[in-house]
């Protein structure tokens, strides 16, 4: 806890100096908040991680075959097939470099930090509040976590990018390889369609209504839809969910954003692909209270909370943003004691934290 205190407490001097120095200081500011974190996850030991030792017997046993053989894990070393064949590649190709399982942390390590550091140098207009509800959220922390989710959301960050840009070619092109990575990002792909409506007061309903249905007729469709293709292993699962607090946060993201919505929209031109990423997170969240293992495709939207919220309160009047930035922090505050405390299984492998020496 002492080592998340000491690193926290360094980005908060460093936003307190560069927020009352030149403009390019944001920029500064950026890159300094995710040397840090970067630096806290890469040289953490092995046994910070709840999967990250499952990951490590994966790299180690890959770095025992050839390239031919990795399609064939499964049969070489029973039980170690469970990921998916995108992820096996890319640990033969870090086998190559090293096989040392610091390279291994160093590198995922690499691409998290630097996929949500992208993220919120391109999308977001206050990159001091990113930070703080990336923090505070515990997206950072869970990435210690969820490996391959959270590599996985990184590759989507690009095809977001590509996305916005209107390259839906390259777009799909990275969901394929988030999915290869993690089958869970195939959610993803609902942002496309989702692209396509326009934002109104009549969208906000619709997905209000999408949620209702889902938490109405969710356990028999969920349970139809994994008994027709035969997913014997989830169908024990079905029934058994848990939104953990996550449902509500996003709620109030929901209707705050709903309310603000008219000036919101004129000042970010991106406004409506973050109230699209929001609907698919509500939606997912809703589905978690019938599949718990839902909860991993909600962790995916969910990040661009960091996003969404910090513009949203950039588009209001100067006094209205003090009362935003104040209100949020006291939230998110809130849900990151909630995070800490009452999600045990969650974070019991983040803590203690110990070096990797």
């Amino acid at each position: 806890m002492v080592v998340y205190a000491i690193s926290g407490g360094m980005i908060f001097l460093a936003a307190f100096a560069c927020r009352f120095s030149n403009k390019n200081a944001d920029k500064l500011f950026l890159f300094f908040a995710g040397a840090i974190l970067f630096l806290v996850s890469a040289l953490r030991a092995t046994t910070v991680g709840t999967d990250l030792k499952n990951y490590l017997l994966i790299y180690d046993r890959i770095g025992e075959i050839t390239m031919e053989e990795v399609p064939n894990l499964d049969t070489l070393y029973p039980g170690l097939n469970y990921t998916e064949k995108g992820f096996h590649y890319f640990c033969k190709i870090l086998t190559y470099f090293s096989k040392d399982p610091g390279f291994f942390i160093s590198v995922t390590s690499f691409i998290i930090v630097g996929g949500a550091i992208f993220q919120i140098y391109h999308f977001s207009n206050n990159y001091y509040f990113s930070i703080l509800i990336y923090l505070l959220f515990g997206h950072y922390m869970e990435s210690m976590n969820i490996i391959r989710v959270s590599m996985a959301m990184s590759i989507l960050g690009i095809a977001l990018f590509f996305l916005i840009k209107k390259k839906t070619v390259w777009y799909f092109i990275f969901v394929m390889l988030a999915i290869c990575i993690h089958k869970t990002t195939m959610v993803f792909l609902m942002l496309y369609p989702l692209s396509k409506m326009k934002v109104n007061r009549k969208y906000f309903f619709l997905v209000l209504a999408g949620g209702l249905f889902i938490y109405k007729f969710g356990y028999d469709i969920l349970l139809y839809a994994a008994t027709f293709f035969h997913y014997d292993y989830y169908i024990k699962h079905i029934g058994h969910g848990n939104a953990d607090g996550l449902l509500l946060m996003i709620l109030i993201v929901c209707f705050a954003t709903a309310f603000f919505w008219k000036s919101y929209e004129k000042d970010d031109p991106n406004a409506e692909i973050w109230v699209h990423t929001m609907s698919g997170a509500f939606l997912l969240a809703v589905s978690a209270i019938h599949f718990g293992l839902m909860s991993r495709a909600v962790f995916i939207f969910s990040f661009y909370i960091s996003i969404l919220v910090p513009n949203v309160i950039h588009s209001l009047k100067k006094i209205n943003r003090v009362w935003g930035y104040s209100l949020v922090s006291f939230a998110m505050t809130f849900y990151a004691v909630y995070y800490l405390y009452r999600l045990d299984d969650i974070n019991s492998n983040v803590f203690p934290y110990m070096f990797r020496i």
